[in-house]
């Protein structure tokens, strides 16, 4: 059997036992009815069984890669729990989904109840604590080991599906319990700074979406230099603040493909939800179609507006993306050089919420999801003074640099764990 490259010790410093191989339904505990079972029939849990509070039915939404979502919320009443009693999960037992993305991932139950009702794709797992500890049992099935063998094992070709027959037989390796008990805490320890980082970043998103509607409501001004107040806001449609409004256009339109490298061009899935340009996700064309597509060529600070598909996700082009050109589903705003305009105002007031209630009304009334040049053209931009702008502006780059760190913690965290299990499982 292989070994993993990172072993702990005991507490003596001497080496634990060898690791050894049993298969998931040992992993049960025996002396607990219905230790490893799956959901209930879809025909013994209907919609008509739902009600708006009592036993919480636990659907496949809930189940996460490693961590329980708390949301979707349904119930049903104490008495259908009570005849689906087989199908009942408990705080702090494992739940496995049966299909999904990825197949068989898995997290704890939460202890906000007394207990649950799993849906059909759920599967209980009660683990033996005096052979296994929860937590490393929790971790090595949501580890590409045991997920390989679960893929390799499941059906369907555009949602892969595992049965409990075939769960119950997946290999799993483990060390002794006072190894598994190692490390679980270390892990332990590891999950505690990723939640403690998520919620951070989670705090820091709802603090700036609060701030920016008392911003844009002027319930918060800002005050010029000396304390005073700062002119009142005037509104002006945002094509009287540009000196163009289009749209890109694709390379085969002047016959052309797009090339493994090149001059940049920026796709719409190039552009993320919260303003970022995702260099990975971007296309290459040749120097001779960027010269052909001229109408479609970006200049530094052109403002990105998505108008198909996604809409109203909003960049700012910087030098790191020029030269560069842009397909149709991007509109290019490019603001006129003779106004006072701070851009990044502009692409703050284009990513506030009566924005996207305007685009959300504008896009109910048709038949797919897609904006003219002139629905963005229409668009009413509030604005107040350069100064008092720039101020907003900078106060809310403030907001978003502290985001940005924060993302960038919780990615390394996980990085980090992800090379740990790589390392401390077989």
């Amino acid at each position: 059997m292989s070994v993993p490259a990172l072993r702990f010790k005991d507490d003596n410093g001497r080496d634990f036992p060898e690791w050894k191989e049993t298969i998931l339904s040992k992993v049960a505990d025996s002396n607990i009815k219905w230790s490893l079972t799956g959901g209930p029939f879809g025909s013994n849990l209907k919609a008509e069984d739902y009600t708006e509070s009592g036993v919480r039915i636990i659907q496949l939404q809930n189940i996460g890669d490693g961590i329980f979502n708390d949301g979707y919320k349904i119930y049903t009443s104490p008495k259908k729990a009570d005849e689906l009693l087989s199908c009942n999960i408990y705080p702090n037992e494992i739940i496995i989904s049966k299909m999904g993305d990825p197949v068989a991932r898995c997290c704890i139950m939460p202890s906000s109840a007394e207990r649950y009702l799993m849906a059909s794709d759920g599967i209980r797992l009660v683990v033996d604590k005096t052979r296994f500890n929860p937590k490393y049992i929790h971790d090595f099935i949501n580890h590409e080991t045991f997920r390989k063998n679960a893929l390799e094992n499941s059906t369907g070709s555009t949602r892969r599906r595992i049965g409990l027959d075939e769960l119950k037989k997946l290999p799993v390796i483990y060390p002794c319990l006072s190894e598994q008990t190692k490390i679980a805490n270390f892990l332990t320890a590891v999950d505690e700074k990723i939640t403690q980082l998520t919620q951070k970043h989670d705090l820091l998103t709802q603090y700036k979406k609060g701030v920016m509607q008392q911003i844009f409501s002027q319930e918060l001004r800002f005050k010029d230099d000396d304390g005073e107040d700062f002119p009142e806001w005037e509104e002006k449609e945002l094509r009287t603040l540009c000196d163009l409004i289009t749209k890109g256009t694709t390379p085969t339109s002047v016959g052309h493909e797009f090339k493994n490298s090149g001059i940049n061009f920026i796709k719409i899935e190039s552009l993320e939800a919260d303003g970022k340009l995702i260099k990975e996700k971007l296309g290459f064309i040749d120097a001779d179609a960027h010269a052909k597509l001229f109408r479609s060529q970006l200049k530094l600070y052109d403002l990105l507006f998505s108008i198909a598909g996604a809409l109203g996700r909003v960049a700012i082009v910087t030098d790191e993306f020029l030269p560069a050109n842009t397909n149709q589903a991007l509109a290019i705003i490019r603001l006129s050089e003779g106004q006072s305009l701070d851009t990044k105002y502009v692409f703050y007031t284009l990513t506030n919420d009566r924005i996207k209630k305007l685009i959300e009304s504008i896009s109910v009334q048709l038949a797919q999801a897609n904006l003219s040049l002139k629905d963005i053209g229409d668009f009413v931009i509030e604005l107040p003074c350069i100064k008092e702008q720039t101020k907003i502006a900078n106060f809310l780059t403030a907001i978003d640099d502290k985001i940005t760190a924060t993302q960038a913690q919780l990615h390394a965290v996980k990085q980090y764990k992800h090379g740990l299990l790589q390392q401390m499982f077989v």
